[in-house]
């Protein structure tokens, strides 16, 4: 009998102890979650950092630009304007060097007739040309390393992009974009792929739109703001090239026009849109 209440005795002991043992085992699991969840959390937060100003490539060596372009993902955008920024320098560089050259080759005739002068200084233009020839190695040099700076840009940019074609049909586009020329003979066509697109986006993701208009309603500077943004990021889904065609010159107003157009469109009872609304001075 004795044994019995002592096998009893152990058995209940061994049981609690199994219980405190899957309870430790348990609150062990659940810090787990909770350090994955917190970990996971900061993760997202890092990703929601706002990507870093682009570096001054001009002053910084090479290293440095490719720390900039590997840190993080890197739009087209983002190294289209890099890029921008080494070609107006390169091309300054080229100017000066063009016209220092222009200035050193000897006309003849005229300089003969300088060098009998009286107050011809022999040894003031052969200083003016030995500082003219310094200033020219230098600029060659600030040109070489420009150069290779945009070979590695130029390499990340096709590589992001997909292709060269791709890269140069961006470059393009951006053109396109950015030129008055362009929007003041093609407006016309860009207003008319905007409402095609518009129309698509209600036939394949008619709610997506739907929330953008819940946006669309807020005219206020950070409503546009917002409201923008949600279109740009449907509308990229969509048609890319329309997205930078509308990104640079009247960008204010072309994205104006959607606005107007999405917060007057009814859901509910309209299944595309007919026509885009334009802002009062367009149609007067």
């Amino acid at each position: 009998m004795a044994e019995q209440k002592n096998e009893e005795q152990k058995s209940a002991e061994d049981s609690k102890e199994s219980e405190q043992v899957s309870k430790t085992e348990s609150s062990a699991d659940e810090q787990k979650e909770k350090v994955a969840a917190t970990e996971e959390k900061a993760a997202g937060s890092a990703k929601t950092v706002p990507d870093q100003p682009a570096p001054d490539v001009i002053s910084i060596d090479v290293a440095k630009i490719f720390e900039w372009m590997e840190e993080k993902s890197k739009t087209p955008n983002q190294l289209k304007k890099t890029l921008d920024q080494l070609d107006t320098r390169i091309d300054l560089i080229n100017d000066i060097l063009s016209k220092e050259n222009a200035k050193a080759k000897r006309i003849p005739g005229v300089d003969k007739r300088i060098e009998t002068m009286e107050l011809y200084d022999t040894q003031l233009v052969v200083g003016e040309k030995y500082l003219s020839e310094l200033n020219k190695i230098k600029l060659s040099t600030e040109l070489a390393n420009l150069k290779e700076k945009r070979y590695q840009v130029w390499k990340k940019f096709v590589g992001v992009c997909g292709s060269e074609k791709k890269a140069l049909q961006y470059e393009n586009l951006r053109a396109k974009a950015k030129s008055e020329l362009y929007h003041n003979k093609t407006s016309y066509f860009i207003k008319s792929r905007i409402l095609k697109i518009l129309n698509t986006i209600i036939k394949q993701e008619k709610q997506s739109l739907a929330n953008v208009k819940k946006l669309a309603e807020n005219t206020s500077e950070e409503g546009v703001k917002e409201f923008n943004k949600a279109l740009r990021d449907l509308l990229d889904v969509y048609d890319e090239d329309l997205v930078i065609l509308t990104s640079h010159k009247n960008r204010e107003k072309y994205y104006m026009i959607m606005q107007l157009t999405i917060n007057k469109w009814d859901p509910d009872n309209e299944a595309e849109i007919e026509e885009l609304v334009l802002p009062e001075e367009e149609n007067k």
